[in-house]
């Protein structure tokens, strides 16, 4: 079974744009179906025959696509690999409740790729999770994922961005158990696949996951029909991190900000709270943990307090977002004070508010270097100028 799109992309016809979005995403459209015709015709001049398995055929069939998708999964990255998808009555689950939209394909019969949409419920939606076998032509699921958000209203009006944490390791040898060896593929394909989309926006690196007894960067990147503002005051006191949301602004032709007062008095002070993966679930160890700004009223914690739970729980690494449109210096002063440092930054959209992106290490855990840094290359999503500020940010972790 083929979806609808393909069979039209298959005959050389044009996929239409969803009403929802503006013609500023005509291009990135148009790329996304050039990437998976040129595929299929690769397919058509070999002799194989690619069937997809779409996110409807997937929950009409949920056991099956559950059990699929963690095949694949454990197949391409072994048993390290830390989220749940390796747990096929999970991934049922999460097909069943709505939360996964997942894609499977088939060269020639054989399952060789997998690619995943998790709905984040704050009108995003997360691209990732993908695996294939070799040269496998996934990209064409992964293609499929972003075209059919353009293409299809229903998807078109549940997203307004689509993000993903994208792979930017090099390949890694891995020592299992059992005394036996694989190489565990790094991120350069996603990497050069994914710095052509017309429209990509790079928020920023940082070590997010724990894979094989260190943490991997990943490029936190997104495609998305929100409008970026430039003409925005934003208070930001640090001269360093003042200079890295000045090149980002430069890097995407936006008007630079200006800086705003702080209007700090001896009001309440800021309360935090810490969220990460539940014990229970064997992921603490392995996955970020975030700090966000609390609601509470009563004994609301402090950034020292938090970071305490978290080291205690065992994440490997902890990030905060922090709104800079209004007045979070002194948040911004306790991240600094407590070890963080900045990795990133969310532009200001008529969507959400510009945020700054801090993150640390727990102590004793190693970093693997991207696969740009590590090959002596400049960083592919930005230029000289922002590139040389990743770098030198993604290096010294």
């Amino acid at each position: 079974m083929s979806p609808e799109i393909i069979n039209v992309i298959g005959a050389g016809h044009d996929v239409p744009l969803s009403v929802v979005h503006g013609d500023e995403l005509n291009s990135l459209k148009d790329h996304l179906a050039g990437n998976i015709k040129a595929k299929l015709d690769d397919a058509n001049a070999s002799g194989d025959e690619v069937v997809v398995l779409d996110a409807d055929w997937c929950r009409s069939h949920s056991e099956e696509a559950g059990q699929l998708h963690a095949d694949i999964i454990i197949e391409a990255y072994g048993p390290t690999y830390a989220l749940p998808n390796k747990d096929p009555e999970a991934n049922t689950t999460a097909i069943e409740n709505g939360e996964l939209d997942l894609y499977l394909m088939k060269t020639n019969g054989i399952l060789t790729g997998t690619a995943c949409m998790v709905d984040t419920g704050d009108g995003r939606a997360e691209l990732g999770r993908a695996a294939s076998l070799g040269r496998a032509r996934n990209t064409v699921i992964q293609d499929l994922r972003l075209l059919n958000w353009l293409n299809r209203d229903d998807v078109a009006l549940k997203f307004h961005t689509l993000f993903a944490t994208l792979r930017s390791a090099p390949d890694r040898p891995i020592e299992l158990a059992d005394g036996s060896s694989f190489v565990m593929r790094g991120g350069q394909a996603v990497t050069e696949h994914w710095r052509k989309f017309p429209g990509l926006r790079l928020y920023g690196v940082a070590p997010l996951y724990l894979k094989a007894e260190m943490l991997e960067q990943f490029s936190y990147s997104a495609v998305a029909r929100t409008v970026m503002r430039g003409a925005v005051e934003l208070f930001v006191e640090d001269e360093t991190h003042q200079e890295f949301v000045k090149q980002w602004h430069a890097q995407y032709q936006l008007d630079q900000p200006g800086w705003a007062s702080s209007e700090a008095t001896a009001a309440t002070a800021t309360g935090y709270e810490v969220h990460y993966p539940p014990q229970e679930t064997g992921l603490t160890e392995f996955v970020h943990a975030d700090i966000v700004q609390s609601q509470a009223t009563i004994d609301p914690k402090t950034v020292e307090e938090c970071v305490e739970e978290a080291v205690r729980v065992g994440s490997p690494f902890i990030q905060v977002e922090v709104p800079v449109e209004s007045d979070t210096t002194q948040m911004q002063s306790d991240l600094i004070i407590n070890g963080f440092k900045l990795y990133g930054y969310k532009p200001p959209t008529d969507f959400e508010e510009a945020a700054l992106l801090f993150g640390r290490l727990r102590s004793g855990v190693g970093v693997v270097k991207t696969a740009w840094d590590s090959e002596g290359k400049p960083n592919p999503f930005w230029n000289s100028n922002l590139g040389t500020l990743g770098s030198n940010i993604s290096g010294n972790w």
